[in-house]
C-alpha cells in the first residue's frame, strides 16, 4: 500500500467515527501523515502462526509500525 491507498480505504471503509478513532489512536502511537496500511495473513499450524505473527508484529514495530489487530484484514478479506 502507499499512502493514498491507504487513506482511499479507510475512506471506503464508511464508518467515519471508527476511522477518526483509529486516527487518534494512530496519531497518538506516532503515525503521522503519509501512513500507509500493511495487511498481512499467516497460515499453518497454530503454532507456526502463532510464530509468524510474533515475527511480524516485531518487524514491524522495528520499523515503528503500529499493530492494529485483526479487524481491519477481516474487512478487507470481505471484499
Amino acid at each position: 500500500s502507499n499512502a493514498i491507498e491507504t487513506e482511499t480505504q479507510l475512506a471506503l471503509a464508511g464508518h467515519p467515527k471508527l476511522i477518526g478513532l483509529l486516527e487518534r489512536f494512530l496519531a497518538f502511537r506516532g503515525a503521522e501523515d503519509g501512513k500507509c496500511m500493511m495487511t498481512f495473513g499467516v497460515t499453518g499450524s497454530k503454532a507456526q502462526c502463532r510464530g509468524a505473527l510474533a515475527e511480524a508484529r516485531k518487524l514491524c514495530s522495528d520499523y515503528k509500525g503500529v499493530y492494529t489487530g485483526t479487524k481491519l484484514g477481516a474487512k478487507w478479506a470481505e471484499k
